[in-house]
């Protein structure tokens, strides 16, 4: 965020988290959710962390589900940042383009594409917005909404509403 004065608070630094679980605990937010209301929304609760780091979950495959999620006609929205240093986007590429699904052979074919006027390089397969669909976004690192808040809110926007991206 712009201008953003983090003095180590969680409300300055990452004030979105704060506003999420206040939001989340609303009453009006839960009804809406058809949680119980006796229910406490937390954001980080370092005993269910622990029980997930204990059964290896940083290191679990989760790529390997979208064969199977591709497979069964789900939609698929892969988006990176190109500064990523954790998850550098060439890599991540060469992994979406061994992905074994109905659109394998398109989506290795498929050219990435300026998508006009945004800071961001699409590859769709599918109509729409895709079917298995890859986002490469410039000025953002492994937390691309905090670097690219407005452009991830765009990218997430047409992929919901299924509007393509070129």
């Amino acid at each position: 965020m712009p201008g953003l004065q983090c003095n180590g608070t969680t409300r300055d630094c990452m004030p979105q988290t704060v506003w999420a679980t206040e939001f989340m605990n609303k009453p009006e937010t839960k009804q809406t959710l058809g949680a119980k209301a006796d229910i406490n929304f937390t954001l980080v609760n370092r005993p269910v962390h622990e029980m997930f780091v204990a059964e290896g979950d940083p290191v679990q495959q989760a790529y390997l589900l979208y064969e199977p999620l591709l497979g069964a006609g789900y939609r698929l929205l892969h988006y990176i940042g190109k500064l990523d240093a954790n998850c550098a986007w060439p890599g991540v590429l060469s992994m979406l383009r061994l992905i074994h699904s109905p659109y394998q052979r398109e989506f290795i074919a498929a050219p990435d594409l300026p998508w006009t006027g945004e800071n961001a390089t699409v590859r769709v397969v599918g109509p729409g917005a895709g079917k298995f669909t890859y986002q490469l976004m410039g000025g953002a690192g492994h937390m691309v909404t905090m670097d690219q808040p407005e452009l991830v809110k765009k990218i997430v926007g047409h992929w919901v509403d299924n509007i393509p991206y070129v």
